[in-house]
């Protein structure tokens, strides 16, 4: 059709670009943009249904419930409308200029999926590019079906006592959940946000729990002050999973799996020293601002009274 091509630089052979490459969405998708007339970019960020899901600063989330090849199927579209200054990301070192909010989730999005770690999955992205740091954008992704999130399924799940049985199905997702983290470090990715909000979980068949890392705006991949962001991903984790829900043991039990040891050495000693330092800071600026309105729901199981 008019105005379609492969994808440049995408590296995805199932990616289709629309309106002079402004717009790349995945073939069994390519039907769907053309039913609602979304062949233009403009189009989308213009789009007046569904139904309002998220709404911050420039950006907005909405969920559209719809039928693709005969099947129910829920659909977010996440559109940038404002992003100025930190909306845009500026990669001049590379070569690519600045990208917008919407690609940087969408390369963030299969960076993980490289890794084996469970995310969302991504449908089409949109952006167009002009001179200056506003660059509107949109992300279209499938929704995670059947799964909950972390922050929820514990308090759940896991309020004590626990049988035997259910203690050694918590101790094992706290191990694949130290594996999960040390996987997207270990490739030199930090979130920035790793509350256990942001971790979903679905169940499989034989009892076992798949995990899922969602909310990849902001992930980086730094050159310098790594320590730096390894510790503000831990302790933003620790912060979120408060007792008793994770017990002393269980935060010992996912920092070993995350370090690949048996036992912690003063290296590691260091590091614990540093997260709970971090957590208490973290700790300490929500409760301001929870004190003066700036934020009126708790955060990722967040507890007032937590140690």
């Amino acid at each position: 059709m008019k105005g379609e091509g492969v994808a440049r630089g995408s590296g995805d052979r199932d990616l289709v670009e629309l309106d002079q490459g402004r717009i790349a969405v995945r073939t069994p998708y390519l039907s769907l943009f053309h039913s609602f007339g979304w062949t233009e970019f403009e189009a989308v960020m213009a789009f007046a249904g569904g139904q309002l899901w998220k709404e911050q600063g420039g950006r907005s989330v909405f969920r559209l419930s719809l039928e693709q090849q005969g099947r129910e199927e829920t659909l977010f579209l996440k559109r940038h409308l404002s992003l100025k200054g930190k909306g845009a990301t500026f990669h001049g070192l590379r070569g690519r200029g600045l990208i917008s909010g919407a690609r940087r989730e969408w390369d963030n999005i299969e960076r993980l999926r490289r890794l084996g770690i469970g995310t969302v999955e991504p449908v089409a992205f949109g952006e167009r590019k002009r001179w200056g740091w506003n660059i509107p954008s949109f992300l279209l992704t499938r929704e995670l079906k059947d799964a909950c999130r972390l922050s929820e399924f514990f308090p759940q799940r896991y309020a004590p006592p626990l049988s035997s049985s259910i203690l050694a199905e918590k101790r094992g997702l706290i191990r694949n959940l130290g594996s999960l983290v040390a996987r997207m470090h270990g490739a030199g990715l930090f979130h920035r946000d790793l509350y256990l909000g942001h971790f979903f979980l679905r169940p499989r068949d034989g009892g076992e729990h798949e995990l899922f890392l969602l909310d990849l705006q902001r992930v980086i991949r730094p050159c310098l002050l790594v320590e730096r962001w390894r510790v503000k991903d831990l302790a933003s984790l620790n912060f979120s999973a408060p007792p008793p829900w994770f017990s002393a043991s269980d935060r010992l039990r996912f920092f070993l799996v995350y370090r690949q040891k048996r036992r912690l050495n003063g290296e590691d000693k260091s590091l614990v020293h540093r997260i709970l330092r971090k957590s208490k800071r973290i700790r300490d600026h929500t409760r301001r601002l929870l004190e003066r309105g700036e934020i009126q729901n708790p955060p990722w199981g967040w507890e007032k009274d937590a140690a």
